[in-house]
């Protein structure tokens, strides 16, 4: 039985530091990351449209 303690214990102390350093290596990636500037600070930018084709949805029909 004490070895079994002494398992679950090992395990579970080994499953804690493992699940800390990963959160503490992902925090020092995700910190030095650059950050993307945000999309409503963006002006909209309107594209004309090809010529022959109108804006919006178009439908295919695939039967011949």
């Amino acid at each position: 039985m004490r070895h079994f303690l002494v398992g679950a214990t090992l395990l579970a102390l080994a499953l804690a530091a493992t699940f800390g350093l990963a959160s503490v290596l992902q925090g020092l990636a995700t910190a030095t990351r650059p950050q993307p500037e945000p999309v409503a600070d963006r002006p909209a930018i309107n594209k004309p449209a090809e010529p022959g084709r109108s804006p919006g949805f178009h439908r295919v029909d695939f039967q011949r």
